[in-house]
């Protein structure tokens, strides 16, 4: 690759560039530097006659003598002298630039923004994410979490190109989505509640204090939507936007709540919930892949849509233990 730099000068009326190009230059800075004509062309590559031309064509561009060459040696003009420290600063440039340059086409891969709920983010995405960049090793990833509302907002507004999100309403003029899987919701309770050990209807569950996810929770519209579709209606006490929180205060024995498999498998097996028995009700959180209708998707986010369609099972528990296989 050849770079021109257009420093120049006046010589009598007419203006003439100092240098052709910077490959003139460093092949004086190489003769200089080496003392030999050579030696210059090893490192470059190329024939004698060859260094010999670019420095020839050099000197006549600028209009003095850069070197003065005899039989065995080689020497700087005091012109050339000035110069030769100056192409050495440019070398020293030219190098540093390249550095930068190898560094950031190394270490900075073509990066994939991707928005995600919190307890995706906890639960699913680890395991997701550590089996993509193995097999992945010339892309980054960056994560946003957000509640399932948000993520849309954020698609919209151009803060991430792919969102995972539990279903809630799309807007489908603007919004394309793939289903990726499914996770069941679970109506759960602290051990030793007097809603455990027997069959419970809706009509008595809606008498319990009940705590629910914040407003534009894809978890809460699957739940209380569905519900109220079979004529609940739910005493609710607390609403929040954390999952944890909400697990405290069932602990606390301050309510029931509805919750998605991934979110309680740990407390489950603890024996710190338990499921109440419910039998009119079965919830499903649909999980889907997002991404604006209508924009053309990077290489990164393709790939990465090809690979969550890959390692999908019907369940999420199904798609975790697949991923762990790998």
């Amino acid at each position: 690759m050849k770079f021109f730099i257009g420093i120049s000068f006046f010589k009598g009326k007419r203006m003439l560039n100092i240098f052709n190009n910077l490959n003139q230059l460093y092949t004086f800075y190489l003769v200089a530097s080496l003392g030999s004509f050579s030696r210059a062309a090893d490192k470059l590559c190329v024939t004698e006659p060859a260094v010999s031309i670019q420095i020839r064509s050099l000197e006549q561009s600028i209009g003095f003598k850069l070197l003065e060459r005899a039989p065995k040696q080689i020497s700087l003009t005091e012109k050339g002298k000035v110069v030769y420290q100056y192409a050495e600063r440019l070398a020293m440039v030219v190098s540093e630039l390249s550095q930068y340059i190898n560094q950031v086409t190394r270490y900075e891969l073509p990066a994939l923004a991707v928005g995600t709920t919190k307890s995706l983010a906890a639960r699913l995405l680890p395991r997701l994410v550590t089996v993509y960049l193995k097999r992945r090793k010339n892309v980054s990833l960056r994560l946003d979490e957000y509640s399932s509302q948000e993520l849309l907002k954020g698609l919209i507004e151009g803060r991430y190109e792919i969102a995972i999100s539990g279903r809630i309403p799309y807007d489908n003029k603007l919004i394309e989505h793939i289903h990726f899987t499914d996770d069941l919701i679970y109506p759960i309770v602290w051990k030793g509640s007097d809603l455990l050990g027997r069959h419970v209807s809706i009509n008595e569950l809606s008498k319990e204090p009940m705590i629910v996810r914040e407003r534009g929770s894809a978890a809460r519209y699957n739940t209380i939507e569905k519900l109220q579709e079979l004529g609940f209606k739910p005493r609710v006490v607390v609403e929040s936007g954390s999952t944890e929180f909400i697990k405290e205060l069932v602990k606390e024995k301050k309510g029931y709540t509805f919750l998605p498999w991934f979110c309680i498998t740990e407390e489950l097996e603890r024996g710190e919930f338990e499921v109440i028995d419910l039998p009119e009700v079965s919830l499903v959180l649909p999980i889907d892949i997002l991404y604006l209708k209508g924009r053309e998707l990077s290489e990164p986010a393709r790939d990465f849509i090809s690979f969550l369609k890959e390692i999908r099972r019907s369940l999420l528990t199904d798609t975790l233990t697949n991923l762990m296989k790998m």
